[in-house]
This record gives C-alpha cells, structure tokens and sequence, in this order.
C-alpha cells in the first residue's frame, strides 16, 4: 500500500504499488472493488467531501477523479 484515504465511517481506499485503487468496507475487511486507470503507481489519495467522489494521483503524471460506488 501507498496511499491510504477515509471515505466515510466505514469505507477507506488504499492506493498501490501495483497502480490500483482498492475499496475497502472497514467492518467486513473485505475489498469491495478496485479501480484501475493508472499506469504507475498511486502516490496519493484524496477524499473529498462529495462521498461519491475520490482522487488520485501517480507517478504517471495524472489525477484523476473517480467516482468509487
């Protein structure tokens, strides 16, 4: 893991190594889905207060705007 972000009370988003993007539900562990799109690793994680929404950046020299659900 290289980024990690709280959506809300029960959802976090990790960002990786492996240039993904997973969604995680706190109470169950489980990974709920993962986002792929870039194509270097994830070095940061924004949630911002729009829950639908997160951003990420990577070594690929993007930012992107995810809708998560």
């Amino acid at each position: 893991m290289r980024a990690l972000a709280r959506i809300n009370d029960n959802i976090f988003a990790s960002g990786s190594w492996d240039n993904s993007i997973k969604i995680w539900n706190k109470k169950t562990g489980l990974c709920e889905k993962t986002l792929n799109g870039h194509t270097a690793y994830v070095v940061a994680l924004h949630a911002p207060p729009i829950e639908e929404e997160l951003v990420s950046s990577s070594c690929d020299y993007s930012i992107k705007i995810w809708n998560w659900q």
